[in-house]
């Protein structure tokens, strides 16, 4: 083992810290789930939704599926599998759907929390860092791979020294990470490159590999056991390494242009991370930073490269490894220029949040509050036991109807339905299910209700049970229908 510099501990935290920090955490998830789970413009993606609804459906009836009728492996496993933990422990208590997403809501917060104390060395960082888990959506599987990976590099790039439990901590995350992220299997692995080439660890790269590829083994062997597949239905549909610019394109803008915000973020952090290491006069330190950062780096662009659906939480993990170089490097006196910008970023996020939060409340009023009565007409209309399909906006209107929506867009439906999606050949589809009532969430097209992928639904075909009020923005107006005769 190389020369290491003694990294900066976490502050003290008084004993009654953890208990107002889980009280803080019980009273935003239970009391202020209506805002939170709010759509649109909520704290919660609609993928969320995919993650609770599987969870609750895994731990109550053992069965990993979104309608409850069709297996999937759309989700990440790890992830999947602790908040069906949480979803098991609430059913010997409630079936209450709403009880069972606050739980996890809290048990996602404590994570974020952890995170911050852990790692944030001071109350200002420890904000900065948990607003980062909220920010770009919670619930979300990145948060807990941006952990694993976080204990990685602290303990190869930044700690001062390692006993037992450092060597069983860099076995058990580099194990974990594929588990949560399979495409996330090369990042303990240029990690520990980094500490080598840093000349901080010469003796944990081969240990760090081998337990990432091994994860990574673990993980398609499981997949394939659930499903069938060595890859999940999620990852066929959204890969796409034949179109590189296409995904390029796709994931710089995003919906509302929100991809180009969250990518310069990334590169504003990153640029501001390198110029702080560049300043470094220790080889240790500014190599360890550079791997660092290399690591965030190369997660990012292979999902905008290959990845034809990048979301925003895609960029969790690796803002989290910037951040974490930054306050590395602001221990002694080259960082002590850093203590006022930590404390003012900590209000410009809090503040921004609050503001987003308030001005989205204004600007998406209505289809905020279509979404709420939506929900409330398809359970008072739709029979419990009728299977529904819709497209967009499953997840949301799939957890607070309760009823057996299936998924059409097919990130959580089954390698089947993927493999016709790819065909476009869901015509059929409908009548083969038995299926008599349709969701949409855009406005019909001329004649047309609802195109897609072989399935086509024109406006006679169907009664109109809820109709969406004009002016909805898209992905909103959801809408209910029912078919009238044959299915297509």
């Amino acid at each position: 083992m190389g020369n290491r510099v003694a990294a900066e501990s976490p502050p003290a935290q008084p004993k009654w810290a953890g208990l107002i920090l889980v009280g803080a955490t019980l009273l935003i998830a239970f009391g202020l789930l209506d805002s939170i789970a709010r759509f649109p413009r909520g704290l919660l993606t609609d993928d969320a939704y995919f993650y609770a609804k599987i969870a609750s459906n895994l731990a109550r009836e053992g069965l990993a599926s979104f309608d409850g009728i069709h297996p999937t492996d759309g989700t990440h496993l790890l992830w999947t599998w602790v908040l069906a933990g949480v979803s098991w422990l609430m059913f010997r208590l409630t079936t209450d759907s709403g009880v069972h997403l606050s739980a996890m809501i809290a048990a996602y917060l404590l994570l974020a929390a952890w995170i911050g104390m852990r790692f944030g060395r001071s109350l200002a960082w420890a904000i900065v860092l948990f607003l980062l888990s909220v920010i770009f959506k919670m619930l979300m599987e990145t948060t807990l791979l941006a952990f694993l990976l976080l204990i990685l590099s602290d303990e190869l790039l930044w700690r001062p020294s390692r006993g037992r439990r450092g060597w069983w901590k860099l076995i058990l995350c580099a194990l974990l990470v594929p588990l949560v992220r399979i495409d996330a299997l090369f990042m303990p692995m240029l990690l520990a490159v980094g500490a080598l080439i840093a000349r901080r660890d010469q003796h944990s790269g081969w240990l760090v590999g081998a337990s990432s590829t091994l994860g990574g083994g673990l993980q398609l062997i499981a997949n394939h056991a659930i499903s069938g597949h060595w890859t999940s239905v999620s990852a066929q549909i959204k890969a796409a390494p034949l179109a590189i610019g296409q995904n390029l394109a796709a994931n710089l803008t995003g919906l509302y242009w929100g991809g180009m915000l969250s990518f310069g973020l990334f590169v504003l952090a990153l640029l501001f991370a390198f110029l702080r290491a560049r300043r470094q006069t220790r080889h240790d330190l500014r190599w360890g930073s550079y791997a660092a950062l290399a690591t965030a780096s190369a997660f990012v662009v292979a999902h905008l490269l290959l990845n034809s659906c990048m979301r925003y939480w895609y960029y969790v993990p690796a803002l989290y490894l910037v951040l974490q170089t930054v306050i590395a490097l602001s221990s002694g006196r080259r960082g002590s220029d850093l203590k006022t910008f930590s404390r003012v970023l900590a209000v410009v996020l809090i503040t921004g949040l609050i503001a987003k939060y308030a001005v989205d409340s204004h600007l998406r009023a209505r289809e905020i509050d279509h979404s709420r009565h939506f929900v409330t007409e398809v359970k008072r209309l739709v029979p419990p036991d009728a299977p529904v399909f819709q497209i967009d906006g499953t997840g949301y209107v799939g957890y607070f109807t309760g009823r057996t929506i299936i998924n059409g867009d097919g990130l959580a439906n089954t390698h089947a339905f993927a493999r016709r999606l790819r065909e476009n050949g869901l015509a059929g589809y409908l009548e083969e299910n038995g299926i008599r009532y349709l969701v949409h969430s855009t406005y019909p097209v001329q004649d047309r209700l609802l195109s897609h992928h072989g399935l086509v639904v024109r406006s006679e075909d169907v009664e109109v049970l809820v109709t969406p009020p004009a002016g909805l923005a898209r992905h909103t107006a959801f809408g209910l229908y029912k078919l009238n005769g044959e299915a297509p």
